[in-house]
């Protein structure tokens, strides 16, 4: 006789994303217990109410996955005691309009040792209605655009300390600001995001370190606020028209564990600082 309970499993304490309702892009864990010794069976999703109905078995949901996240089969045998099954879904990010958002159907199929009926022996399913996630985040920036370097810094002499010297004009620094911010939800948050420019030759930093030619990463870790400040410093640099771009690579909530499915990015671009080449002497 085939034997199935159905066991709750999760990879994370989720306070909004079950595995019944599960948000669009989560991963969840479904599994049965107490499947019979030696059998074998398959997971799989449909959208019928008739475990029969191979016409309705899709694949569009998702991805059954490992703990790495890896696509893998979603079939195995029992070993030689009664055991339990399970398998990973990661949900496809518009999992909530499948079957016209009447939500689907994960069966599992058990098949006895020898298959000695010619047929499945037993069939279990759980109904899953999959929800949109709104776990957004955007990034803006400065509301001048295109913006002109701050010269306030700026040094013109060449020989100001020295007399015969043509190397100490200093083009100043100009700073500015990209915003992230949290659209929804009100649980900590985590991301990464990276800073780029267009000029190769202009250094920048968006830390307290030097600044340097070069992309820079930066982290949120843990944030409980709703928006995180960037501040960009960049070496004013004549002859440039830098454009500074800020993309997220990555952002998720810390207690659904859902990630932002846009990863948004803003820019934010400079005039041209005009160059003015070196002393010329008589």
């Amino acid at each position: 006789m085939l034997c199935i309970g159905f066991v709750g499993f999760s990879t994370k304490s989720f306070a909004q994303s079950t595995q019944i309702d599960p948000f669009a892009g989560a991963t969840h864990t479904y599994g049965f217990a107490d499947i019979e010794a030696k059998a074998s069976y398959e997971f799989y999703v449909s959208t019928s109410t008739d475990h029969t109905d191979a016409t309705a078995i899709i694949t569009n949901f998702g991805k059954f996955v490992n703990n790495d996240g890896d696509e893998i089969a979603a079939t195995g045998t029992i070993g030689a005691t009664a055991g339990p099954a399970s398998i990973k879904i990661r949900w496809d990010d518009n999992a909530a309009s499948l079957n016209s958002g009447n939500g689907v159907y994960l069966y599992l199929k058990v098949t006895a040792e020898g298959d000695p009926c010619g047929e499945p022996g037993n069939y279990k399913g759980v109904h899953i209605t999959p929800v949109a996630n709104t776990f957004d985040i955007a990034v803006t920036g400065p509301t001048i655009d295109p913006d002109c370097f701050d010269i306030t810094g700026l040094q013109p002499i060449i020989n100001k300390t020295v007399p015969t010297a043509t190397n100490e004009y200093v083009p100043g620094e100009t700073s500015f600001t990209f915003t992230i911010t949290r659209k929804t939800g009100s649980n900590a948050w985590s991301g990464d995001y990276s800073v780029s420019c267009s000029e190769g030759t202009v250094p920048f930093t968006i830390d307290a370190t030097a600044a340097a030619i070069g992309d820079k990463a930066g982290t949120i870790t843990g944030e409980t606020g709703d928006s995180v400040t960037v501040t960009v410093k960049m070496v004013n640099t004549p002859g440039t028209k830098p454009i500074f771009t800020l993309t997220m690579t990555s952002a998720s909530d810390d207690v659904t564990g859902l990630q932002d499915l846009t990863l948004g990015s803003e820019t934010h671009t400079f005039n041209l600082m005009p160059k003015i080449g070196d002393f010329i002497s008589e």
